[in-house]
Parts: structure tokens; sequence; C-alpha cells
């Protein structure tokens, strides 16, 4: 199996994933984010890269008109049936591939955000030129990427001194969950390396794409952290 066919069908880690220390702190550090932007009930919101919705149904939640956008079908399907189950009205799902131009017209969105997506677009610069294209003036951009090289190795051996091997192994678990069938069924030869943009990198890569940088930080996640970024049209 390719690596773009397992990104497609594989649905099942995330549940395991949200329910993670790290995956709880990206979230709390995220919306700490969105919650201090001047949005009005009714804002366009493109979730880029939504996964099952996790961020999507939060966001409608805060009220705002929420597409999610994703290229996985098994994870489309997950997320539709999450939403049949919460009574959520006001998010849209479908499919899409940030890779390829966006369907959406120019200046329709009031904010884009994208958790941990652009990391495995082959394109991603060109996604946050897209990005840039479909917000309206003065919109804004909440992004996340993966911002070390760290080896998990190197990684985990000083979180286990630091917190206990017991704490050390439970709070990785997901890992187990998700990388293990990776390794299994994924062919070597087709799995590519994410992207690794700290934060100057980020922030550099958004004003390439014509943003203007308002905040831009790091955030722990496992071995390799997370780039958190708040950028404006």
């Amino acid at each position: 199996m390719s690596e773009e066919i397992w990104w497609k069908k594989t649905a099942w880690t995330y549940p395991a994933a949200r329910k993670t220390k790290f995956v709880q702190e990206v979230h709390r550090a995220f919306f700490r984010k969105i919650d201090s932007l001047p949005l009005p009930r009714g804002a366009r919101c493109l979730d880029a890269g939504c996964g099952d919705g996790n961020c999507a149904f939060k966001l409608a939640e805060r009220g705002l008109d929420v597409v999610g956008l994703d290229f996985g079908d098994a994870i489309l399907e997950q997320a539709k049936k999450r939403q049949r189950g919460m009574g959520v009205d006001n998010v849209h799902f479908e499919w899409g591939d940030l890779n390829s131009p966006l369907k959406y017209g120019d200046n329709e969105f009031d904010i884009v955000t994208s958790m941990h997506a652009l990391m495995k677009v082959k394109k991603a610069k060109d996604a946050l030129r897209e990005f840039h294209r479909i917000l309206k003036p003065g919109g804004y951009a909440v992004i996340t990427i993966t911002a070390s090289d760290e080896e998990f190795s190197s990684w985990f051996r000083r979180y286990i001194r630091n917190n206990g091997v017991i704490k050390g192994f439970w709070d990785i678990r997901w890992l187990v969950v998700w990388n293990l069938p990776y390794v299994i069924m994924t062919k070597k030869s087709e799995r590519r390396d994410e992207w690794r943009w700290p934060p100057e990198t980020l922030a550099r890569n958004m004003e390439a794409a014509g943003f203007k940088t308002l905040s831009v930080e790091s955030v722990p996640y496992t071995h390799v952290g997370c780039s958190l970024g708040v950028f404006q049209k």
C-alpha cells in the first residue's frame, strides 16, 4: 500500500490520538489563538485537512460556518458519521486535495485553519498561496505544522527521565496504534518525509505567500513539536 492510499483509507487511529496528552495540548493552544480573534458569528471558515472533524466541530461550536476539507475517503465518512450523531448543521464536509488549486472563489472565507495537515502536503507552499487567495482582505489563517527533526528515541529517553517509565509509555500509546499498522501496511519505498518547519520557517513561508505574521510559537508535540502561527491577509 502506498502512503497516499494509507492516508485516504485510515480512520480508526484518530479517536485514539484525540485522547492523548500531546494532541490535547496542541488543541488547547490552537483554540486559544482562535478565541483571541475578532470573528463574528457566521464567519466562514475553511478547515483544511479536517480529518474526522475534531477541529471543525469545535469551530462550529464557536458559531462559525465551517467547510471541512480532506482527501481521505474513510476519514471523511467518519466525520460525517460523527456529524449525524452530534446533530451539528453548520459544518459541511467535502473532498479536496491541498496539492491542487482549491475550487473556492477569491475572497470567500474569513478564516482558514489547518492543524497538523500541511506536513504531508507535497505542494505545501502552493497550498499557502491558495489559502491567501480564498481569504477575504483582513482574513486570518491559523496553522500548525511539524517543527523539529529530533529523533523519537532521543526525545523519548529524555521524556522518561522527566516523567517516569509508566507515564512515558502511557502518553505515547497512540503512536503504537498508528505507527505499527503504518509500518506493516505501507511500502517503505513510497513513504515520504514530512515537512519540518520551525516557527521562523513557518512565518517565512506564510509571508512569502502574502501573509502578515501576527504571532508564531512552538508547542510541544511528542518528539517533533508543532509550530503554531496566526497570520493575516
